[in-house]
C-alpha cells in the first residue's frame, strides 16, 4: 500500500491501535536498555514469557526466545559486539564487505537489483544492512529508524512491541521515499520491505502453498549468478505445504505463500505472519516468502509488495512473530504439531 507522507503520522497512530486479539501491549512488557553480547546500546522487551532484544547499532533484532531458554535467532560469534563506524560499507582486507551479524534485518530492494541500484551485487545497501540505526523507547515499544539510503533514497522505521500474555511480537514497518536515489535515470526505483530472519539451523522450514500460484509446482527456485542453488533437491510439497529441508549446501526457494512462514528449531516453532495481497506485485516474480539454508543457518524471509514510489510516498508492511513448542517425534509428527499450533495463532483467522 502506498501512503502520502502527510498521512504517515496519523497512520502510525491508527496502526498502533489495531489488534487481531484483545490486547497488544502492556506495561509489564516495557522496553529497557541492556548490554547484549558486547553491544552496549541494546534494547530489551521481556514479558516473562519471551525475551526480545533489538541492537540499533547494527539495525537488527538479535534475540527472540522463551525466557531462560535458547535464542531462536542466530548470532555470528565472530562479529558479536562489533559496530560499523565507517559511515559507509564495512572494510575487510581493504575491500567493501558485508558483515554477517545474524539476527533479523531488512532490505529495501530486490537482490537481483542490487547491482543496478547500489553499484554492486555485494555488499547490500549498507544504510539498511550494516550502519547503526537511530532508536527510541515508546513506553511499551522499541522504535528504530534507518539512515536515509543514498542508493535508493528511502528510510525505514520499525516499531517493535510485545504482547502482554503471549509470545506474540508485532513489527510495524514503514518505508518512506525521502529523496531521489543515487542514479536518477532509474527512478522511480521499485522498493519493498524485505525481512530476513537468520535462525539457528532448523530441522525444517514450512510455508503454505498457493492454490492459485503463478509458479510451476507452486515453488520458485532462484538462479544464482555465482554459485549453484540446490533448493529444488530439498523442497517437498506435502498436503498444501512447502516443506524445505536442510542439506550441507547453499539452497533457497520462494513461493507466493498466503500469509506465513515458519521454522522448527530444536523444540520451538518460530512463525512469521503477514498480510498477503493476491492482487499485488511481489518481488522475484511474485515471491511473498523465501527460505534459505547453508550448512550453519536457516533464513525465514517475508516480502512486502514491490512498488515504484515517488517522493513523499510510503509503503507499510506489518508482520507478526510467534513462538510455540513442539514435542519429540518424527519430522512429519513435529510438522503436524507445528501446523496445528500455527493455525490457532494466525492473526488473520
Amino acid at each position: 500500500m502506498i501512503i502520502p507522507r502527510c498521512f504517515l503520522r496519523m497512520l502510525v497512530v491508527a496502526v498502533a491501535s489495531l489488534a487481531f486479539g484483545p490486547t497488544l501491549y502492556a506495561a509489564d512488557a516495557a522496553a529497557r536498555r541492556v548490554e547484549y553480547h558486547g553491544w552496549k546500546g541494546a534494547l530489551e522487551l521481556n514479558n516473562g514469557i519471551v525475551r526480545l532484544v533489538v541492537v540499533p547499532e547494527v539495525g537488527r533484532i538479535m534475540h527472540y526466545g522463551f525466557v531462560n531458554s535458547t535464542n531462536v535467532l542466530w548470532i555470528d560469534p565472530m562479529h558479536a559486539g562489533q559496530v560499523n563506524t565507517n559511515n559507509g560499507p564495512a572494510i575487510v582486507e581493504g575491500k567493501p564487505a558485508w558483515i554477517a551479524y545474524g539476527g533479523d534485518r531488512i532490505w529495501p530492494t530486490e537482490e537481483d537489483r542490487f547491482e543496478q541500484v547500489n553499484g554492486a551485487r555485494r555488499p547490500p545497501d549498507y544504510f539498511f544492512d550494516g550502519l547503526p540505526w537511530e532508536s527510541r523507547i515508546e513506553k511499551d515499544a522499541i522504535v528504530i529508524v534507518s539512515p536515509v539510503s543514498r542508493f535508493c533514497g528511502a528510510q525505514v522505521t520499525r516499531r517493535i512491541s510485545l504482547a502482554r500474555d503471549s509470545a506474540r511480537v508485532i513489527i510495524q514497518q514503514t518505508l518512506a521515499k525521502m529523496q531521489p536515489g543515487r542514479r536518477r535515470e532509474i527512478e522511480p526505483i521499485p522498493l519493498t520491505l524485505w525481512n530476513i530472519s537468520t535462525i539457528r539451523l532448523p530441522e525444517q522450514i514450512l510455508f503454505p502453498l498457493n492454490a492459485h500460484s503463478r509458479f510451476k509446482n507452486q515453488i520458485f527456485v532462484p538462479v544464482w549468478p555465482d554459485t549453484p542453488n540446490h533448493g529444488a533437491e530439498n523442497i517437498r510439497r506435502e498436503k498444501g505445504l512447502g516443506v524445505f529441508l536442510p542439506n550441507r549446501v547453499d539452497q533457497k526457494v520462494g513461493a507466493d505463500a498466503p500469509g506465513w512462514i515458519a521454522g522448527i528449531v530444536d523444540d520451538s516453532v518460530f512463525v512469521e505472519f503477514f498480510e498477503f495481497d493476491s492482487k499485488a506485485n511481489y518481488p522475484d516474480g511474485g515471491t511473498s516468502v523465501a527460505a534459505y539454508f547453508n550448512p550453519d543457518i536457516g533464513e525465514l524471509e517475508c516480502l512486502s509488495p514491490l512498488v515504484r514510489m515517488k517522493l513523499g510516498e510510503t509503503l507499510r508492511h506489518t508482520i507478526w512473530w510467534d513462538l510455540g513448542k513442539v514435542s519429540p517425534g518424527t519430522t512429519e509428527e513435529r510438522r503436524i504439531q507445528a501446523v496445528r499450533w500455527i493455525q490457532t495463532r494466525n492473526p488473520a483467522r
